[in-house]
């Protein structure tokens, strides 16, 4: 019996071992009792109540890893206040989430948090080996969600018969984040209402924002374009900070915070300015204008600072909110007071309230003033959709009076059109009476110029007529006169040889003989050459060296006075030799004629460079006569004039003319300068150089 009785009594001291040992084995938060959330039948949409089950760790504590959070008591942990889950700026929240489920529930659950862009969630499974957990990180890029959605989703398993605990550790910057539960099966049916939802809101976005370039295409108002930018930058924001993005492209969760907060600031300038215009701001609301372009300066320079990625030394979140938060209650007061003061811009107040209420609730929440609102990051986007609806409306019915008023004004038009085309028609039939008047004189005046005319179109017959003949007769003469001129010459030549030295006064006749040959022959070559340059397919060019035309142009002059140094170098040029022989004939002749008799008379030929890179065959004819005033140095060139103090010598006045005229057909110029030390005139003469001879 006693060994019986410390036999039952060792099995209990056993059991109390193994009971201790078990106790000591499992993990603390199994031994802690929590209120757990009844999982039987899930309400609207498959979506259960969480209740008391969903605990959060006080603010008090600051626990850094699970097991410490699993170690804490009870008391630890506080319910949560009816605005829900808030996290401050980058703080770390504990969360604890206790369930179980009936008989009659389903065994599988899905777990969502929202927003997308919550910056770090962990959910920690309680197991007796650990706690593993299953991460969702924003800036890394990784996602251990479960199944695929836009924000956080995990698959929970709770049990029937005990209580399952799971820990939640979120950090994230400023945020009001909603957790939603739902039975498995009911997932889908609500991600594809949800999805079904936000496709009609970017669609709708979508359109109006092409309905609105074609308004502002068409009317040229800068409003439209204004609300098109705006509501563009607006819905693709949306398609980012929905998660919907990233959940196609899974990579894009690196670019997410530059990309999220250039599209906000470009959606919040547009909108501004949109606003600005709409309510005639400058107009209405002269400070709240200035205070409006204050505001769109600071979402510009956010947007900048966030597009590049800068780090600044303050919050750029809350700098965002703040000057949301501004621009709301700047511009919702000032619709407020729009539908009461101002009729023509009340339409515009009233398009906007949706939008404007849409934006508090979703402000209020993130500034933990309101209770949680399940699902509230939609709620912009349904007063958006509203909002568009409204004020679609309303400026489509700007637009069809902006058409009436086209209308109005093309039948105003139209009228003063009309009434113009019957004065016109008046006065067209009085000044067609009078154009037949002036007709009938026209008519008698045509008649006397066109008989004119005639008459002047003999004349100018009989003219052309007796020039070719003048032309012709000239061509004779100068053919019959050459040859007694030459024989004449000739004859000179021979008695100037056959008389003796002291014959002098033979040698002055015959020289006096010769010169007027020579002032005959250089008459008839220009003569010659002025009809020869009337017609300048006449001209015979040829290549040919300077120096060579020269030589030969100045060997019969027998005059001693003369002097030409022989050129450097061969000279070519692409000239009518003929006529360049004429221009340094008659240079040479009115330098020997203008100076006195016993002066010398130079002639120089030389390459000077000219400025566009080709050079050019300079010739110039310097003599010591009394000189050209420097007022009639262009007038000798003219067609027969001759300087008031030369007309006792003799001459044409055709010579200079003919010498510009020759000159300017081969491309180059002459002048008369003055020659300066010992006085006289210097002829200058300048041809281009050919470069190489024409084939």
């Amino acid at each position: 019996m006693i060994t019986a009785r410390l036999t039952r009594r060792r099995g209990w001291l056993w059991l109390c071992l193994a009971m201790a040992m078990l106790t000591w084995a499992l993990p603390a938060s199994a031994a802690t009792t929590c209120t757990p959330a009844q999982l039987t039948q899930a309400g609207q949409f498959g979506v259960a109540e969480l209740g008391h089950g969903l605990t959060r760790v006080s603010a008090e504590l600051s626990p850094a890893s699970v097991e410490e959070v699993a170690a804490l008591p009870e008391s630890a942990f506080v319910p949560l206040p009816r605005a829900g889950v808030h996290v401050d700026n980058h703080e770390t929240v504990w969360l604890r989430l206790c369930l179980q489920r009936s008989d009659t529930a389903r065994r599988d659950w899905v777990l969502t948090l929202l927003p997308a862009y919550i910056g770090h969630i962990a959910l920690y499974d309680v197991q007796e080996d650990g706690y593993p957990a299953r991460v969702r990180t924003l800036a890394a890029a990784r996602n251990d969600s479960d199944i695929s959605y836009r924000g956080a989703a995990f698959l929970l398993s709770p049990a029937v018969d005990s209580v399952t605990v799971h820990y939640l550790e979120i950090t994230t910057p400023r945020l009001a984040i909603d957790l939603l539960l739902f039975e498995h099966t009911a997932m889908p049916r609500f991600v594809a209402a949800e999805y079904a939802g936000f496709g009609l809101y970017f669609g709708m976005m979508l359109l109006v924002v092409v309905i609105n370039l074609f308004f502002w295409r068409g009317l040229k108002d800068p409003l439209y374009l204004r609300y098109a930018l705006a509501l563009l930058s607006t819905a693709l924001f949306s398609l980012v900070v929905g998660g919907y993005l990233q959940q196609m492209v899974p990579a894009f969760a690196a670019w997410y915070y530059p990309t999220s907060r250039t599209l906000y600031a470009a959606s919040a300038v547009f909108m501004t300015s949109f606003v600005l215009l709409a309510f005639r701001t400058r107009l209405y609301y002269p400070r709240l204008y200035q205070i409006g372009r204050l505001l769109i300066l600071g979402f510009i320079v956010l947007g900048a600072l966030g597009a590049s990625g800068v780090q600044p030394g303050f919050d750029p979140v809350r700098a965002f909110r703040l000057l949301t938060l501004i621009a709301i209650l700047s511009f919702g007061g000032m619709m407020l007071h729009a539908l009461i003061r101002h009729r023509s811009i009340r339409v515009y107040a009233i398009a906007f309230m949706p939008l404007v209420a849409g934006l508090l609730a979703v402000a209020a929440r993130a500034f933990n003033l309101v209770d949680a609102l399940p699902l509230v990051d939609h709620l912009p986007n349904i007063g958006a959709l509203v909002h568009l609806v409204l004020l679609n409306l309303v400026l489509a019915r700007r637009a069809g009076r902006t058409e009436q008023k086209r209308r109005r004004a093309q039948d105003a038009a139209l009228q003063a059109a009309r009434a113009a085309e019957r004065a016109l028609e008046a006065r067209v039939q009085e000044r067609t009476r009078d154009l037949d008047v002036a007709n009938n004189r026209l008519r008698v005046e045509v008649a006397e110029r066109t008989d004119a005319q005639g008459r002047l179109r003999e004349a100018l017959e009989s003219e052309r007529r007796a020039l070719q003949a003048q032309r012709q007769f000239v061509a004779m003469l100068s053919h019959e006169l050459r040859t007694p001129l030459a024989v004449i010459d000739t004859a000179a030549q021979g008695v100037a040889a056959e008389a003796t030295i002291e014959d002098e006064s033979v040698h002055r006749r015959v020289s006096r003989i010769r010169r007027a040959v020579a002032r005959l022959i250089g008459v008839i070559e220009n003569l010659l050459a002025d009809d020869r340059i009337a017609s300048p397919s006449q001209l015979r060019l040829r290549h040919c060296d300077m120096s060579h035309i020269l030589h030969e142009r100045i060997a019969s002059n027998a005059d001693g006075r003369l002097h030409f140094p022989p050129p450097a170098e061969t000279l070519p040029v692409h000239v009518d030799p003929d006529l360049i022989g004429v221009v340094v004939a008659n240079l040479v002749d009115n330098a020997l004629k203008y100076s006195p008799a016993d002066t010398p008379v130079d002639l120089s030929l030389h390459r000077e460079p000219g400025d566009a890179g080709e050079d050019h065959a300079v010739i110039t004819v310097r003599d010591r006569g009394p000189g050209v005033p420097p007022e009639e140095a262009e007038k000798v060139f003219e067609k027969y004039y001759r300087a008031a103090d030369e007309r006792s010598i003799r001459g044409s006045g055709l010579g200079l003319y003919v010498c510009r005229e020759i000159v300017r057909l081969h491309g180059g110029d002459i002048a008369l300068l003055p020659a300066g030390e010992g006085g006289g005139t210097v002829a200058r003469l300048r041809l281009p150089i050919a470069s190489s001879p024409r084939q």
